[in-house]
């Protein structure tokens, strides 16, 4: 134990005289210390409930009443009108809120549908048999409809097996729907017209209702950043712990890590280490050991002083973001390994730090690719109230089957950094984003299986420190 002790001693204090820590222990500070003079303005009710309610988050609907993880994207706008508070006093998430949601097909300066006969599907629609129908009428008359019916069918189930249209169906998706998109608990739902309807819904969470960030102790104001609390302080800590946060430290760390064993390999030094009584697996085990100390050190203190300087400022305290720097350290980990394997072939730090940033590059890249392949394939785009009249329907934008299969494998037999990154950013999530958000991170990830994520990272960082101890116990110095 105390040999273990002293070679983490000597690797701390190697990394510890270089100016790259110095810098590194700077910009944590500074971090620390900007999250400190953030502070957060909830919105009055009237600026509140449009902002807790975006297009996209009621456009996204998905099928099997939201449990389904196929999606389609329906293109109605909407608008939220005539919001009161019906009581006084108190916090604006503890009172009840009533507004008008009002929904149209298409944007403004497009046709609000198109009509034809025969109920055909669009595709199979040619130019003399539509109409641009102007306002409120056309394809769909309601507007919440078709995406209502969608919503009530199982996945994969065709347009003429859904089931039929009612106003208790339209009141029940309109329920869930508003409750994922902004996490405000739906009371009543009461159709006024077509496309219109009075909502009363309470929003019991603080978590929840639009806030204005601002910093410098309220001089800076961000409009811009305006959100759900929760959403603030997921962007923020994912931002700058799971994002910016996590690649500054692991680039600062490939840098600093990359010369311990090739200075640990130069004539002399190995000669003085290899006199001591001590194995060669151990020397060079516990030389990694010492490097990943350091980042796990560095990465400690900057996410339990942004942790806390949020918790202050807000007297918002849940422990995913203290959770968050394990996934961070494991993903530096493998970084690490094949930094070390690297520095006991070629005994050159230069060379370390290139290798490892390419094969850094490459399995960042072989994630996303693998990532954004599977959204694609995973969403169905539903755009009919958009498309032009006479036009063939919208494009296509599935990816080949080739490329879903190639990134599938590419990514099954890399390291997973990715997955490493999504499970970060779920686990800050908890508690901050709504349930609806939660639900779609899981199910963005409900085919990923964790104990297969673990065990093949695991399994390049064993493979690349045991052919490192491999060479390093044959090599002759």
């Amino acid at each position: 134990m105390m040999r273990f002790v002293a070679m983490l001693r000597d690797s701390l204090k190697e990394a510890v005289d270089g100016w790259i820590f110095l810098v590194m222990l700077g910009l944590s500070t500074l971090l620390i210390v900007l999250v400190a003079s953030a502070s957060v303005r909830p919105l009055p009710a009237a600026s509140a409930v449009p902002d807790m309610l975006p297009h996209q988050a009621m456009q996204m609907v998905f099928a099997d009443r939201g449990q389904a993880s196929r999606a389609a994207m329906f293109m109605q706008s909407q608008s939220v009108e005539n919001v009161a508070t019906l009581e006084k006093g108190g916090t604006p998430w503890d009172c009840d809120i009533q507004f008008t949601l009002r929904f149209q097909r298409g944007f403004p300066g497009m046709p609000a549908g198109i009509e034809m006969e025969g109920g055909k599907d669009l595709k199979d629609v040619k130019r003399g048999d539509i109409k641009i129908v102007e306002g409120q009428a056309g394809l769909f008359a309601d507007p919440i409809e078709d995406a209502a019916r969608f919503w009530a069918a199982s996945a994969g189930t065709s347009a003429k097996e859904r089931p039929k249209f009612t106003e208790e169906l339209a009141s029940d998706f309109l329920a869930y729907q508003v409750a994922a998109a902004s996490g405000l608990k739906v009371i009543k739902v009461v159709r006024k017209e077509k496309g219109v309807y009075e909502i009363t819904a309470r929003s019991e969470s603080r978590l929840r209702w639009p806030h204005e960030p601002s910093l410098f102790f309220g001089s800076l104001k961000l409009p811009f950043a305006r959100g759900p609390l929760g959403d603030i302080l997921y962007n923020l800590e994912s931002g700058l712990v799971s994002g910016l946060g996590a690649w500054v430290v692991m680039l600062a760390g490939v840098i600093v890590t990359a010369g311990f064993v090739p200075n640990m390999l130069r004539k002399g030094a190995i000669d003085l280490l290899l006199t001591k009584p001590m194995s060669r697996p151990l020397i060079l085990v516990y030389k990694y050991l010492g490097g990943l100390t350091f980042v796990a050190l560095l990465t400690t203190i900057t996410t339990v002083g942004i942790w806390a300087a949020v918790g202050m400022r807000t007297n918002v305290w849940f422990p995913g973001l203290l959770v968050a720097s394990v996934p961070i350290v494991f993903y530096f980990a493998i970084l690490y390994a094949f930094s070390t394997l690297v520095g006991v072939l070629t005994r050159n730090s230069i060379v370390c730090i290139v290798a490892t940033f390419l094969f850094w590059i490459a399995i960042f890249l072989i994630g996303t690719a693998h990532s954004v392949v599977s959204e694609l394939d995973r969403v169905d785009m539903n755009l009919a109230g958009a498309a032009p009249p006479g036009g063939d329907g919208p494009p296509d934008l599935k990816p080949p089957g080739w490329a879903v299969t190639t990134t599938t494998v590419l990514n099954r037999i890399t390291p997973r950094t990715r997955d490493l990154g999504t499970l970060t950013d779920r686990v800050i999530g908890s508690g901050l984003l709504s349930d609806g958000e939660q639900e779609r991170q899981r199910k963005k990830t409900m085919n990923v299986d964790w104990p297969e994520v673990i065990g093949v990272s695991l399994g390049y960082l064993g493979a690349f420190l045991a052919l490192a101890v491999l060479r390093f116990v044959t090599r002759s110095y």
